[in-house]
């Protein structure tokens, strides 16, 4: 498991891993009253090269590890992604309302 939110980390074309994103701090807010917990929405994955941002059909399913860690099974080749370059990683939560998009990382295939 690497975190990617430390830099651009080097990860093997062959390589088949857990990809986190810790520290997620959010709550959705239901009513002026209640909250819920941000694991109950969806979470998506994008790695993309620089100076191109995600479209519909760049994200990838990713889940929850804990309350506050985003994670995805990366595997370079399965998603075809080129030697040597670097990746921005984005992560989007399907909330009820607000649906973010964060670039959160990045990731160098090595």
């Amino acid at each position: 498991m690497i975190d990617c939110t430390n830099g651009a980390i080097g990860i093997a074309y062959s390589s088949t891993e857990y990809v986190l994103v810790p520290r997620i701090k959010a709550f959705a807010t239901t009513s002026p009253d209640a909250q819920v917990s941000v694991t109950t929405f969806a979470v998506d994955f994008a790695f993309l090269a620089r100076g191109h941002d995600p479209i519909s059909s760049d994200w990838h399913a990713g889940e929850w590890a804990d309350e506050s860690t985003a994670r995805f099974l990366f595997s370079p080749d399965e998603l075809n992604l080129d030697l040597g370059t670097i990746y921005r990683v984005w992560l989007r939560i399907t909330g009820a309302v607000e649906t973010p998009v964060h670039e959160v990382g990045a990731i160098r295939i090595v």
